[in-house]
């Protein structure tokens, strides 16, 4: 990157980092209007005036990227779609733009992304592989099935753990869990700590009948997903205690997730209520 270029990305970081400060803080909203016209003004006069489309692209692409970084995906969608607008071809847009809609679930959009991603680079291993995961939570399961063979061909990609995630979830959606087992099993040996392997693997093994094996996972799982908020493994380890006859061990699973008013908390109460008849 120029320095020219890394000045002006870093100065738009700046701008969305402070207006979010502006936002959280609820400051007068004139203040707001007015922060946001500079910043437009300072991009004008940074832009030199033989700038070229492709200056502006990697502008707004750059922009909308640190905004889907920090979770602002309106914000992000807004500057992405601006640097599609110049038409220049770059499959990162496409790719980033796949991933708003993503997070925005808005799936179809994501996937129409992704594919014009690696249409434009037939070797974009990480588009490809983000659009296995789409394809799979549109139920396009041996669609994106082909496309995670493809993905594993190449022996350059450097996160074979979110390869296997997405092929366990191809199969564990389709209720083949055998398969899935093997799959989150090959990704938990590339990274131990990965909250949704670990998670998805103990879950397998419970819907197996491998009990006691479900248990030990599912309460490691948890641990590594504390971190992200990620509640399931306690829930799902509670399923396991129960049906291995340990009421107790149950009970205090989901009285946690009631008390620290998590997501499942409706779910925890509902099975605590067939715990107590």
């Amino acid at each position: 990157m120029e320095v020219r270029d890394k000045t002006i990305f870093d100065i738009s970081v700046f701008f969305i980092r402070f207006h979010n400060i502006l936002y959280r803080k609820k400051i007068r909203r004139g203040i707001t209007l007015a922060l946001l016209f500079f910043y437009g003004f300072y991009l004008s006069g940074c832009v030199s005036p033989g700038a070229t489309t492709k200056d502006y692209a990697d502008l707004h692409f750059r922009v909308g990227s640190a905004h889907l970084e920090k979770g602002n995906f309106p914000e992000a969608l807004k500057e992405l779609l601006q640097a599609e607008s110049y038409k220049t071809n770059n499959p990162l847009i496409y790719n980033n733009l796949g991933m708003t809609y993503f997070m925005l679930e808005r799936y179809e959009q994501s996937e129409i992304n992704f594919k014009k991603a690696i249409s434009l680079n037939p070797n974009f291993t990480e588009g490809r592989n983000n659009l296995s995961r789409v394809l799979v939570e549109r139920g396009k399961y041996r669609e994106a099935r082909e496309q995670i063979k493809k993905v594993l061909e190449d022996l350059t990609y450097t996160q074979p753990a979110k390869v296997f995630i997405n092929l366990g979830l191809s199969y564990f959606k389709e209720q083949k869990y055998s398969e899935s087992r093997e799959a989150f099993l090959k990704a938990v040996n590339y990274d131990r700590e990965n909250c949704l392997a670990q998670s998805y693997y103990g879950r397998s093994l419970l819907e197996m009948k491998e009990l006691q094996r479900s248990i030990q996972v599912l309460d490691k799982a948890s641990a590594y997903c504390l971190k992200v908020n990620f509640d399931e493994p306690i829930y799902f380890s509670a399923i396991a205690y129960y049906r291995m006859g340990d009421s107790m061990k149950a009970r205090a699973r989901l009285e946690a997730l009631v008390q620290k008013n998590s997501s499942l908390k409706d779910k925890a109460e509902s099975m605590l209520e067939i715990l107590r008849k």
